[in-house]
Protein backbone atom coordinates (compact mmCIF):
# COMPACT_ATOMS: atom_id res chain seq x y z
CA UNK A 1 0.00 0.00 0.00
CA UNK A 2 3.01 2.62 1.02
CA UNK A 3 4.34 1.40 -2.64
CA UNK A 4 1.74 2.07 -4.40
CA UNK A 5 1.06 5.56 -2.72
CA UNK A 6 4.83 6.70 -3.31
CA UNK A 7 4.85 5.62 -6.91
CA UNK A 8 1.30 7.49 -7.26
CA UNK A 9 2.96 10.63 -5.49
CA UNK A 10 6.08 10.39 -8.44
CA UNK A 11 3.60 9.77 -10.97
CA UNK A 12 1.62 13.07 -10.01
CA UNK A 13 5.17 15.31 -9.24
CA UNK A 14 6.35 14.13 -12.70
CA UNK A 15 2.82 14.94 -14.09
CA UNK A 16 3.35 18.77 -12.49
CA UNK A 17 6.93 19.19 -13.50
CA UNK A 18 5.59 17.74 -17.34
CA UNK A 19 2.89 20.59 -16.85
CA UNK A 20 5.26 23.35 -15.40
CA UNK A 21 7.82 22.80 -18.33
CA UNK A 22 4.89 22.70 -21.00
CA UNK A 23 3.91 25.89 -19.24
CA UNK A 24 7.48 27.38 -19.09
CA UNK A 25 8.05 26.53 -22.66
CA UNK A 26 4.54 28.41 -24.17
CA UNK A 27 5.79 31.43 -21.93
CA UNK A 28 9.01 31.53 -23.48
CA UNK A 29 7.68 30.98 -27.11
CA UNK A 30 5.17 33.74 -26.75
CA UNK A 31 7.71 36.30 -24.94
CA UNK A 32 10.22 35.54 -28.43
CA UNK A 33 6.41 36.13 -30.38
CA UNK A 34 6.30 39.67 -29.00
CA UNK A 35 9.64 40.54 -28.88
CA UNK A 36 9.73 39.86 -32.90
CA UNK A 37 6.13 41.66 -33.24
CA UNK A 38 7.95 44.83 -31.40
CA UNK A 39 11.12 44.74 -33.76
CA UNK A 40 8.63 44.74 -36.42
CA UNK A 41 6.42 47.82 -35.03
CA UNK A 42 10.39 49.61 -35.11
CA UNK A 43 10.70 49.16 -38.82
CA UNK A 44 7.42 50.81 -39.82
CA UNK A 45 7.56 53.67 -41.46
CA UNK A 46 8.38 56.60 -38.96
CA UNK A 47 6.64 59.72 -41.10
CA UNK A 48 2.76 58.59 -41.87
CA UNK A 49 1.62 59.04 -45.64
CA UNK A 50 -0.63 62.19 -46.87
CA UNK A 51 -3.36 60.59 -48.52
CA UNK A 52 -5.61 62.38 -51.38
CA UNK A 53 -9.42 62.39 -52.25
CA UNK A 54 -10.37 62.56 -48.17
CA UNK A 55 -12.20 65.86 -48.82
CA UNK A 56 -11.53 69.76 -48.92
CA UNK A 57 -12.92 70.26 -45.16
CA UNK A 58 -10.10 72.39 -43.58
CA UNK A 59 -8.81 74.85 -41.06
CA UNK A 60 -6.66 77.27 -41.18
CA UNK A 61 -3.49 76.74 -38.24
CA UNK A 62 -0.66 79.10 -37.59
CA UNK A 63 2.09 77.45 -39.46
CA UNK A 64 4.56 78.09 -42.42
CA UNK A 65 4.72 74.54 -43.62
CA UNK A 66 1.78 73.54 -46.18
CA UNK A 67 2.68 70.35 -45.59
CA UNK A 68 1.82 70.51 -41.77
CA UNK A 69 -1.48 72.14 -42.75
CA UNK A 70 -1.94 68.91 -44.94
CA UNK A 71 -1.25 66.69 -42.21
CA UNK A 72 -4.02 69.07 -39.86
CA UNK A 73 -6.45 68.40 -42.54
CA UNK A 74 -5.89 65.08 -43.10
CA UNK A 75 -5.95 64.91 -39.18
CA UNK A 76 -9.88 66.05 -39.68
CA UNK A 77 -10.71 63.91 -42.54
CA UNK A 78 -10.10 61.20 -40.40
CA UNK A 79 -11.63 62.49 -37.54
CA UNK A 80 -14.76 63.40 -39.12
CA UNK A 81 -14.75 59.65 -40.34
CA UNK A 82 -14.11 58.05 -37.01
CA UNK A 83 -10.73 56.55 -37.92
CA UNK A 84 -9.10 58.08 -34.41
CA UNK A 85 -6.18 56.23 -34.69
CA UNK A 86 -5.29 57.61 -38.22
CA UNK A 87 -6.18 61.06 -37.19
CA UNK A 88 -3.87 61.29 -34.11
CA UNK A 89 -1.10 59.62 -36.13
CA UNK A 90 -1.75 62.90 -38.51
CA UNK A 91 -2.06 65.70 -35.93
CA UNK A 92 1.39 64.37 -34.54
CA UNK A 93 2.98 64.62 -37.65
CA UNK A 94 1.62 67.83 -38.37
CA UNK A 95 3.19 68.85 -34.68
CA UNK A 96 6.28 67.40 -35.45
CA UNK A 97 6.36 69.63 -38.67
Amino acid sequence: MLSQLLINNCRGADFLLAVAMKTKSKFFQILICSAVVFAICDVLPAKEPLYDGLGSYSRKVTTDSPEAQRYFDQGLAFLRGFNHRAAIRAFQQAAEL
